[in-house]
């Protein structure tokens, strides 16, 4: 049975993000097409930005996916 886990995003991370944030095929549905960035520019958005903390998503062990996690308040709570 496979496993899926979630654990802090971290600086050896960095290259699967880059590998990410340069595919089209992930660009349609996140940042857009025209999105551009590198190793630099994404370790000053992803890693240093501490009320949004990030998280690699994980199948079996390996790197699939990226999520952020954003807290809820006043008028989101209530939607």
């Amino acid at each position: 049975m496979s496993e899926i886990s979630f654990r802090p995003l971290e600086e050896k991370d960095m290259s699967y993000l880059l590998a990410w944030f340069t595919d089209e095929r992930v660009l349609q549905y996140y940042e857009g097409r025209d999105f551009q960035c590198d190793m630099e520019s994404l370790k000053e958005k992803y890693l240093k930005c501490e009320h949004v903390p990030g998280y690699m998503i994980q199948l079996d062990g390996e790197p699939i996916g990226y999520s952020q996690m954003y807290q809820l308040r006043g008028t989101d709570l209530k939607e």
